[in-house]
């Protein structure tokens, strides 16, 4: 996710920042922090702010949080008793990622270790069968 963090010192004339040993991704630009991250962690720098009069440096911890997944996907069609091509999920973020699927059509079901949804007539049968058993004839009273 990207990071923008504005610092800020008093003094003059302009102050110039430096921050070595930033996590990687990150940069400071004239007075902010900015960049994307690419490693999740707590980092303790060092901010040194800089003019003609002189320099202080201060002690800053930087939290990049782990990113929350992406997913990438695209409409799936297909015909009524027609296999579906398997289709796997692009997603992104930091692990582990979980999948689930609800709402899915009777005959589809969701492979969490494939990461792929898939659609067969004997799929469809088998999963009505399994989720929808028959119903019990009720009983009937006899005098």
């Amino acid at each position: 996710m990207p990071f923008n963090f504005t610092l800020t010192a008093t003094g003059s004339p302009q102050i110039d920042f430096s921050i070595p040993n930033l996590p990687d991704g990150l940069s400071v630009d004239v007075d902010k922090i900015v960049g994307t991250s690419t490693t999740a962690g707590t980092y303790n720098v060092f901010v040194t702010a800089t003019n003609d009069a002189g320099s202080d440096i201060k002690p800053l911890q930087l939290v990049i949080n782990p990113a929350p997944p992406i997913i990438t996907a695209v409409n799936i069609t297909g015909s009524d008793g027609v296999p579906l091509v398997p289709y796997t999920l692009q997603v992104t973020g930091a692990s582990p990622i979980s999948f689930s699927a609800v709402g899915l059509p009777i005959g589809n079901h969701h492979q969490p270790h494939h990461r792929r949804h898939l659609r067969h007539p004997d799929l469809a049968r088998q999963h009505h069968r399994d989720h929808y058993p028959p119903p019990t004839p009720a009983a009937t009273a006899r005098s």
